[in-house]
């Protein structure tokens, strides 16, 4: 228990009411929601670390319902690998590089696209899309903006953890109470889906699939956003 003046303790990632404690979780279902849409027009592999963890699980379903209710050629094609039955998925690169080497090869030209859930483990997907020069496959960039980290990136979904913190400093650095649990989404401006503008420049120029997406992936954005933010309201 802290003692110190004016001291409080946050915990980032729950959203439990826990005495002493202040929690704070980023609600990733509406951002999930919104890149799934986004990748309306393309096969899709959601790859996850494992399976029970709430803020994965949602994030898996809510890129399904986005995916399946806008594909017209692609509904119902959202494959779903799990890397491990606990917690080692999330630090598992090598063997996402490998996962994700295997299911490619199998399938080129994939013209698909990957959304990750990996933690720590996404190191291997951004390395096997490096290292496939040959497959015109994408994958969405999970936390950051990774759109320098590969030119096979449309959009990367990003968590501003830092602005939540700061935010929370300020307030406390001026007295303001915190309320005790709280949760950001997409509406908050907490997590959002930012669009790789160089993506075009990026990409390899030999007859792929994807190179008119850069016409239309801003267009996608503005028609879901709103629709986005209601499903992440009524999922709460």
């Amino acid at each position: 228990r802290l003692h110190g003046k004016g001291a409080r303790l946050l915990l980032f990632e729950s959203k439990d009411t826990i005495p002493g404690a202040y929690t704070v979780t980023i609600n990733r279902y509406g951002a999930s929601y919104l890149c799934g849409a986004m990748a309306k027009d393309y096969e899709a592999l959601i790859m996850v670390a494992m399976k029970g963890i709430d803020v994965a699980d949602d994030a898996v379903q809510a890129f399904q319902l986005g995916h399946d209710r806008h594909a017209e050629n692609y509904r119902n094609s959202c494959n779903v690998i799990y890397l491990a039955n606990d917690e080692r998925g999330f630090a598992m690169p090598d063997s996402a590089y490998r996962t994700l080497t295997a299911f490619l090869r199998q399938r080129l030209p994939y013209q698909g696209i990957v959304f990750p859930l990996l933690g720590g483990s996404e190191v291997g997907v951004v390395r096997a899309m490096n290292d496939m020069t040959i497959n015109p496959a994408l994958f969405i960039g999970m936390d950051v903006d990774q759109s320098r980290q590969s030119k096979n990136t449309p959009y990367s979904m990003v968590v501003h953890i830092g602005d939540v913190l700061y935010d929370h400093l300020y307030d406390w650095y001026n007295g303001k109470e915190w309320p005790q649990t709280r949760r950001f989404g997409l509406a908050d401006k907490a997590i959002n889906v930012v669009i790789n503008g160089a993506f075009l420049d990026r990409i390899s120029s030999f007859d792929n699939p994807f190179t008119e997406l850069e016409t239309t992936i801003t267009d996608f954005y503005d028609s879901f956003i709103n629709e986005a933010i209601k499903e992440e309201e009524e999922h709460n």
